[in-house]
């Protein structure tokens, strides 16, 4: 019988990609109600997207069901499915060439409502959400938080009566994910179904009424979210508790990079006057809230954009490559932000986004064999721990797995100078702290390691030494011993800054 409160049920599902190869979904399920927050927790790899991109419609299971109010999900069409259920993706997109207005109205057909009625049901979603949407920029150009905040407020204006979001709070400032989460415990008080995918276990418990927790694409545990610790939800998923990465004191030799007076003015973000140097053997951070400077900054480093003023210099004064291409030729490591824009060609087999930037190494008289170049890449999925096959498409990887891919093939080809941007973004418990030993590892062989990053846990966790960017300055810097999460978190919100020199 259909089920009168509202419910979604997936049983026994599975999923296979890459021609059977590739077993993602293997008997899972999952029960959403309305009114109810529902959290998905499991490592990456465990499934978590896969499955509800089977719930939302947009893959089909190869076999098991999938129950809209007690009705086969196949008996509803498409739109009436997208109705009931909206989804917002790990990496959601824009239109490129549309503003964040033109895409809202997209589904809105403001001809027929008015625009002003439909201006104003975009303000009263926004306000709830406690953002101001940038809503005459180009969709190219939306920094990653407020591409995410878009799609909130796109996918609420349809009214759904379950709203699925698959890792929201990535890209958010803390203060951005309160304010999320608030909006969410409204919506469900008032009727909907709210489904979290994440890996980030304490905030998802926190927020939830129930979870379910997956590992290698099965169910093993549906539990009220106060039933179980925190550690409990760890070793279920992974066998193992949450152990911190030890940092052990920093040796900083000569100087590898030096930024001097650098300044930037765009229309999304800009860095005022900023200096600074990093030694090998020591991990230096930039953090603050990505508009207020870091996204400028990492496209300065990756040669996108160039600087109005100032200089940066490497090792012996070396200039600062200018061009894109010339950053692998210089030896230094960069991991974007953007993985999928910047870093992976999603429609290539795995094994050549792996062996990219060790082609002249492994390849005989300018040609790189088929077989050295699938060896290497098993190597390395073997060690970052990825599931998948070397000649599956790339696009057919999780968010987490794409992130292990990207962060192995850049600490492996690395020399003297790493940059890593957001390198935690999307990677589950256990997969960030290999990341974190991994950066460890290299800090401790001599390598100069950049980390922007807008997480205080990360920074906390790895960083020698902080510099804060608040409104395109540098504000506040710390030493290790001078860590403390509530000084650097105002010092990010402009409340008060500190220095020790810079």
């Amino acid at each position: 019988m259909p089920d009168s409160g509202g419910s979604i049920r997936a049983r026994n599902v599975h999923k296979y990609f890459n021609h059977g190869e590739v077993k993602a979904l293997d008997g899972a399920g999952i029960i959403l109600r309305r009114g109810e927050i529902h959290g998905l927790l499991g490592e990456n790899g465990s499934g978590k997207t896969t499955l509800v991109r089977c719930i939302a419609g947009i893959v089909q299971p190869d076999s098991g069901e999938i129950l809209m109010d007690g009705i086969p999900a196949a008996r509803h069409n498409r739109s009436k499915r997208s109705g009931k259920i909206a989804y917002i993706p790990q990496h959601p997109r824009l239109v490129p060439s549309l503003t964040v207005q033109e895409f809202l109205h997209l589904g809105m057909n403001p001809a027929r409502q008015g625009r002003d009625e439909a201006a104003g049901k975009i303000r009263r979603i926004s306000e709830r959400l406690r953002i101001d949407l940038p809503l005459s920029t180009r969709g190219d150009r939306v920094p990653a938080n407020l591409v995410t905040a878009t799609m909130i407020v796109e996918a609420l204006l349809k009214a759904p009566d379950f709203l699925i979001l698959d890792e929201p709070s990535t890209s958010f400032t803390p203060l951005e994910t309160e304010n999320l989460f608030s909006l969410l415990q409204e919506l469900a008080a008032e009727g909907m179904g709210i489904l979290i995918v994440s890996h980030k276990i304490r905030e998802v418990r926190q927020l939830a009424h129930r979870l379910t927790l997956l590992r290698k694409g099965k169910s093993i545990a549906e539990t009220e979210a106060r039933d179980l610790s925190l550690e409990e939800i760890s070793r279920i998923l992974m066998g193992t508790g949450d152990r911190a990465a030890e940092l052990t004191p920093s040796s900083p030799g000569g100087i590898c990079l030096e930024i001097r007076n650098l300044s930037k003015r765009s229309r999304e973000s800009f860095i005022r006057n900023i200096s600074f140097s990093l030694r090998r053997g020591e991990i230096l951070a930039l953090s603050g809230i990505r508009e207020n400077g870091l996204d400028c900054l990492e496209k300065i480093l990756s040669a996108s954009v160039q600087p109005d003023a100032g200089e940066i210099l490497m090792a012996g004064g070396t200039p600062y490559p200018r061009e894109p291409e010339r950053i692998k030729m210089a030896g230094i490591a960069m991991v974007p932000s953007d993985r999928l824009e910047s870093g992976a060609a999603l429609g290539l087999p795995v094994m050549e986004n792996a062996a990219v930037l060790v082609r002249n190494e492994l390849s005989r008289y300018g040609i790189l064999g088929e077989k050295k170049k699938e060896s290497y890449t098993r190597e390395l999925l073997s060690e970052y721990g990825i599931s998948a096959h070397p000649r599956s498409l790339t696009s057919a990887l999780s968010g987490g797995m794409l992130q292990r891919l990207i962060l192995g093939r850049e600490i492996l080809s690395s020399s003297g100078l790493v940059i890593l941007c957001e390198p935690a973004w999307g990677l589950d418990v256990k997969g960030r702290l290999e990341v974190y030993h991994r950066i460890l590892s290299l800090r401790d062989r001599g390598a100069g390691i950049l980390l922007l990053a807008s997480d205080i846990d990360e920074v906390l966790e790895i960083a020698d030494r902080l510099l804060v960017l608040y409104n395109g300055e540098i504000t506040a810097s710390f030493q290790r011993d001078q860590f403390d999460h509530g000084r650097i978190g105002e010092a990010m919100l402009g409340i008060c800054g500190t220095g020790d020199g810079k």
